[in-house]
């Protein structure tokens, strides 16, 4: 949980720079080396991705690791206005899908990491993502 709120503050503190293009590069290396960050505790990772799945569904704390977990909401919320921050016009849903694709990414990172030729290049797919974002302001309404 403290990596999240951690990453939302150092991200808060990161002036973005001025050229379009840079500042999707820049925001795609915050958000690797936030990974990486994860990624630097191996054995933390691989008990975090199977406790969860362990407990989908089996358990009544099976909502509180995954769907209902109040860190999710909390990084859910934050994260369209980190977008912004960055140029991109960013819906709630916008928000919800760079935080599940991070995870995602984090989780192929862990399950793979003993497979180099296996290893996601995190940077270059969160780019990709960003780059398909539509740029300028827009409402919370989507």
């Amino acid at each position: 949980m403290a990596d999240l709120h951690r990453f939302f503050d150092n991200v808060a503190r990161i002036e973005p720079i001025s050229d379009p293009d840079g500042r999707l590069r820049q925001l795609a290396r915050v958000i690797a080396d936030f990974a990486d960050s994860l990624l630097a505790r191996p054995a933390d990772m691989r008990a975090r991705y199977a406790l969860a799945m362990d407990f989908l569904e089996a358990d009544p704390l099976s909502d509180l690791l995954s769907a209902q977990s109040p860190l999710l909401a909390d990084s859910f919320s934050r994260a369209p206005d980190l977008l912004r921050r960055f140029g991109i016009a960013a819906t709630p849903a916008h928000g919800r899908d760079i935080m599940l694709l991070t995870d995602a990414l984090t989780f192929s990172r862990t399950l793979h990491a003993s497979s180099p030729q296996l290893q996601l290049d995190v940077e270059g797919v969160v780019l990709s993502h960003l780059r398909s974002l539509p740029t300028g302001a827009v409402s919370d309404d989507a």
